[in-house]
């Protein structure tokens, strides 16, 4: 070790103990059972390659460690929920899990409709045109296509009519819902009571 290089326990390079080399290694002897961590190891190199470095044995942020957390007076604390989402874990396939699920999403086909049906159905139709302007509270159910994939769903809306549109053949209801006449499966409501008897 060279001159001027001190310990943190204040003691010079020429006071070290003879069984320790400069690189922290013991030599033999009674220092021979004695052996410096890697830092100090570390700090005694460092010290013999510069002779006016101090080499001090304490831990690299000791004179920072115990200070208060700094708060900034311009940005706002992040909140704990946005802090634990930095650790959440990474999704490498963005929308795989949804085409997962939209694949087992089950849907129905459509029906045919026998002739006997169809004839009920255009009965009801027709009898409900005629009272149209009553606006009668009926329950449709009708198939509703599905967007994405083959099939549909069965939907029962229930309501009061408010136009049958025959261009677009249509049944548009109070709450705005439009039905396609060709989806129909069929309808129920006391307008057709009468119909029934």
């Amino acid at each position: 070790m060279g001159a001027g290089i001190t310990r943190a326990d204040g003691m010079s390079a020429d006071k070290m103990p003879a069984g320790i080399k400069e690189n922290g290694a013991p030599t033999g002897g009674a220092a021979a059972g004695a052996k410096l961590s890697g830092e100090e190891t570390a700090g005694a190199e460092i010290a013999a390659a510069e002779p006016n470095v101090v080499w001090d044995s304490r831990g690299r942020y000791d004179d920072i460690i115990r200070l208060p957390h700094p708060v900034s007076a311009v940005h706002p604390a992040m909140p704990v929920a946005d802090r634990a989402a930095q650790f959440m874990p990474f999704a490498a396939l963005t929308g795989h899990g949804e085409a997962i699920r939209e694949t087992g999403r089950l849907t129905a086909d459509r029906p045919e409709l026998e002739n006997d049906a169809i004839e009920n159905l255009d009965g009801k139709l027709q009898y409900l045109r005629e009272r149209a302007a009553d606006r009668p509270e009926i329950s449709v159910t009708y198939f509703r296509p599905d967007a994405r994939k083959a099939g549909g769903a069965y939907v029962t809306v229930t309501g009061r009519i408010k136009k049958i549109d025959l261009y677009e053949r249509t049944l548009l209801m109070e709450d705005g819902t439009g039905i396609p006449m060709g989806e129909v499966m069929g309808m129920e409501g006391e307008v057709f009571w009468e119909l029934e008897r």
